[in-house]
């Protein structure tokens, strides 16, 4: 196995700490690579299997962060460990320790009152799809055109929200041609943070690679953890980076 420069760097790293580690994987595009169809996006088996390797080791725990419902993220991982905590829908949802439970509380009449008039302006803007999750929506563009289609959706999207007299209630999320409709108080970052509350005294690693994923690299970055990156182009910079989810796998077998 022939691993990246960038990929030794982090394991060099992380290995010189000699430190518990806590381990937080976003799926799609770090874990998995983006699909066309999310519904097809499977974690390969030569993952899971490392995954669960590490989730048995004294000194590691383990964590996928997902902006899916955490129904589709077992679907998609089949993984059912009491050593894994899944979070889904952006930290709304947690399987933790055998158990699932809600982080936030669930704001859907307000997410109804715009759903359908939101999809609207955005399937006038470009073509793609819905993909309804229990605690929000997210419109996929699947549009070939050369545009900004993402920031124009937003701009829609955020203005009716602003109209329905909703901006302290719900808020919209941007990411790689995607947008989300949710709750405010709903990220990554937060449900992260439930996790380290939960488990103190670990050296925290974050990997992502979208928008979504900011509010957790900020929050293992204040405590005094690593934030890791897969997208250079993010609006916020990290240590260190990583460029497919090859790496990352690579990073999980040379762990094991």
């Amino acid at each position: 196995m022939k691993l990246s420069k960038k990929t030794k760097n982090l394991l060099k790293f992380v290995k010189l700490k000699k430190e518990r580690l806590f381990l937080f994987f976003d799926y799609d595009g770090v874990l998995v690579s983006l699909q066309n169809n999310p519904a097809t996006a499977y974690l390969p088996s030569k993952v899971k299997k490392g995954l669960l390797e590490l989730s048995f080791k004294k000194n590691i725990k383990v964590a996928l962060v997902s902006g899916r419902n955490l129904h589709l993220l077992k679907k998609l991982t089949k993984l059912r460990s009491k050593n894994i905590t899944l979070i889904g829908s952006h930290g709304l949802e947690m399987y933790y320790k055998g158990t699932t439970k809600h982080i936030f509380d669930k704001n859907l009449k307000d997410l109804k009152k715009v759903k359908k008039e939101a999809t609207k302006l955005a399937k006038d803007i470009a073509s793609g799809f819905v993909e309804n999750k229990p605690y929000s929506f997210t419109y996929h563009i699947r549009d070939k055109r050369k545009n900004d289609f993402v920031q124009k959706i937003c701009s829609a999207v955020n203005s009716l929200i602003k109209k329905r007299g909703l901006s302290k209630k719900l808020k919209v999320l941007k990411g790689k041609k995607m947008v989300e409709i949710l709750p405010c108080d709903v990220n990554k970052g937060s449900a992260v943070e439930k996790l380290i509350s939960l488990s103190p005294k670990y050296k925290y690693v974050y990997f992502g690679d979208d928008v979504t994923d900011i509010s957790a690299f900020k929050t293992v970055k204040k405590y005094k953890g690593i934030p890791v990156s897969l997208n250079k182009k993010l609006p916020y910079k990290t240590r260190y980076t990583l460029d497919l989810p090859k790496d990352v796998w690579d990073f999980i077998d040379n762990l094991n």
